[in-house]
């Protein structure tokens, strides 16, 4: 199927790689290793400067609740987006799963239904072992024991089938 530049209007999408890095350590922060994030919001061009140590949130920007906390044996998939502000991390989390078989591509990992004020630039799925503790985005570090980050995925837009993850 062919496309031609009018198919694309409104697109909402990421137009440059942000290197989403950060996950780790005795931290509940965040960066991004471009210098300049560009994207666009329903066809509106927006740029995002360099984030150093920048501030995860406590709240789902979809539910506007507090994240719901990981348990021992449960995975999920955190969504990175700005919005066209852009002075804020935005951040949107998949249904959690149980996660009991740890074999490679065991559980998919469902994608939360974004609002198209919403940029997504990248995403992480983070895992609780089975002996793992409750475990928060934006307010547990990155490193409690038995949580386990798989590499951050930079995306131009959202993949249509989840991640599966081991």
């Amino acid at each position: 199927m062919t496309l031609n530049i009018n198919d694309a209007k409104n697109v909402t999408q990421a137009t440059s790689l942000a290197g989403l890095t950060g996950l780790s350590g005795a931290a509940t922060t965040y960066s991004t290793a471009a210098l300049t994030l560009q994207y666009a919001i329903k066809g509106l061009a927006y740029a995002k400067a360099q984030v150093s140590g920048g501030a995860t949130p406590t709240t789902d920007i979809v539910t506007g609740a507090a994240f719901v906390p990981l348990l021992a044996s449960q995975v999920c998939v955190f969504v990175f987006c700005f919005d066209a502000a852009g002075s804020v991390l935005r951040v949107a989390q998949g249904k959690v799963m149980s996660w009991t078989d740890t074999s490679a591509r065991s559980v998919a990992t469902p994608f939360p239904v974004l609002p198209d004020t919403l940029c997504p630039f990248a995403y992480a799925v983070i895992k609780n072992g089975a002996s793992g503790t409750s475990w928060t985005l934006g307010t547990s570090n990155w490193n409690q024991s038995q949580i386990t980050i798989d590499t951050p995925v930079n995306v131009q837009m959202l993949p249509a089938a989840p991640p599966e993850t081991a």
